[in-house]
């Protein structure tokens, strides 16, 4: 069972974290610009 301990190790879920918060900035920034055509 340790043959991928990196899978389940502080830095890796970072990782994640760092790459959901991007994508969920641009994917918020750009419905957030469509749904608000006035402005």
């Amino acid at each position: 069972m340790n043959d991928q301990p990196y899978l389940f190790s502080g830095n890796h879920l970072l990782l994640v974290l760092i790459v959901i918060g991007i994508v969920g900035f641009f994917l918020f920034g750009g419905f957030g610009r469509e749904q608000d055509p006035c402005r």
